[in-house]
Formats: structure tokens, C-alpha cells, sequence
């Protein structure tokens, strides 16, 4: 009865797993001011770890960009999603440059059977700047947080997709409201699977948390 409990819980899980899997491309970071764009494509140059994407420097009245995609995040097999994270300084006394930084983490995905949408969600924090988050599905907008003030901030939303193989870009816009400003923030995509995945997981999930229990009791 125990291996049959066992081998389910497994079963179920390993299931759900395959079901909400995606396949993945190489992903790529590109920053711009409009001027001059820095692109950093995983797996090229300095780059050393596979599915991250770090980007330190300057661009333009920007002077400083510390900038981090993944895509998957590392640890998620189930559920790989992406996640951009940014911190931004912008300094400019002679208001001759460009006051709007453009981050974006771009990767191609295919969806399986078992994905149906995704969830974004923000949080964040601006200091004389703006912030404004786009997901783009294929080239086309898809779902947008904000344009967030000058002040912390956080925000969710869903959308649904489906179909192939299509491009997926996370954009964040900051704007600095004078000659300085700066901002962080961390934004992410999750894929959210169809119920039947979900109950599959959570029966495996189940009968895992059965089998602990008997353990215990028997010890």
C-alpha cells in the first residue's frame, strides 16, 4: 500500500511537472536611453551562468544600471518564469540627456498544453522618477503595470495566451522627473497552468503530506 502511495504521489507530480513545462531559448537583457543601447546575451562575453543575465554600467545620464534577467529562474522546474530586477541612478546637471531608461529581458518560449496564461507582478520603489512595466507576447502588448510615481509601489495582473513558439519581452520604463532621480525595482512573469494541472500537483502533494504523517506515527 505504502509503494502505491508512494509511486501515485510521484506519478502526479512528475505529471504536472511535464504538463506546465516550457521549452526555452537563449534569453537576452537590452538597456537603452534612446542614444545608446547595451545588450547582454546570456551565455556571451562575461556572462557564466546559464539563465542569468547581469548587466553593470552606464548608459548615458544613467550612471548607474545594476541590471539582473533570468529566464527560467533557476529552481523552478514545474513552473520556470521569468524575472527582471533593475536598480538605477540618473544624473544629469546640463539637462541635455535623455531621461528615460528602457530595460527588457526578452526569451522565446513554447508553451505547453498546460499553460494558459500568466501572472505579472511588480514592486518597487522611485525617487524623483516614474516607473512603467509592459509584457509584449509575440510582439504584441499584452498586459502593463503602472505608470508608478514617485513613491514605493506594487501591483499584479494576469493575461492568456496560447499557442506556439512566441517571443516574450518583460519592459520596464523609468523616467527621472528632473536632473536626478533613481529607482529599483523587481518585476516577473509566472505561467499559470489550467486547473486539471493544479489538481494533479496538489493530489501529488497530497499524498506525499499522507505518507509523512504515517511515518511519524509509526515512529
Amino acid at each position: 500500500m505504502k509503494k502505491t502511495l508512494i509511486k501515485g504521489a510521484a506519478l502526479a507530480v512528475f505529471g504536472a511537472a511535464l504538463t506546465t513545462g516550457c521549452a526555452w531559448a537563449t534569453p537576452m537583457l537590452s538597456l537603452s536611453d534612446g542614444a545608446t543601447t547595451v545588450t547582454v546575451t546570456d551565455g556571451a562575453g562575461s556572462d557564466i551562468l546559464d539563465g542569468v543575465i547581469v548587466f553593470n554600467g552606464a548608459v548615458g545620464g544613467w550612471i548607474v544600471n545594476v541590471s539582473t534577467g533570468m529566464s527560467p529562474v533557476p529552481g523552478s522546474i514545474a513552473l520556470p518564469h521569468m524575472d527582471l530586477s533593475s536598480t538605477n541612478v540618473f544624473v544629469d546637471p546640463t539637462s541635455l540627456l535623455s531621461k528615460t531608461l528602457t530595460i527588457k529581458l526578452s526569451d522565446t518560449v513554447t508553451p505547453s498544453s498546460g499553460i494558459t496564461g500568466a501572472a505579472t507582478h511588480v514592486g518597487g520603489a522611485n525617487n524623483n522618477t516614474t516607473a512603467a512595466f509592459d509584457v509584449y507576447y509575440g510582439g504584441s502588448l499584452m498586459d502593463s503595470l503602472g505608470s508608478f510615481s514617485n513613491t514605493a509601489y506594487s501591483g499584479e495582473s494576469a493575461f492568456p495566451y496560447s499557442g506556439g513558439t512566441t517571443s516574450i519581452d518583460l519592459v520596464a520604463t523609468l523616467t527621472a522627473l528632473g536632473s536626478s532621480g533613481n529607482a529599483s525595482f523587481n518585476y516577473e512573469l509566472t505561467p499559470v497552468p489550467e486547473p486539471t494541472t493544479m489538481l494533479l500537483l496538489g493530489t501529488g502533494l497530497v499524498g506525499l503530506a499522507g505518507i509523512g504523517r504515517k511515518r511519524m506515527k509509526k515512529a
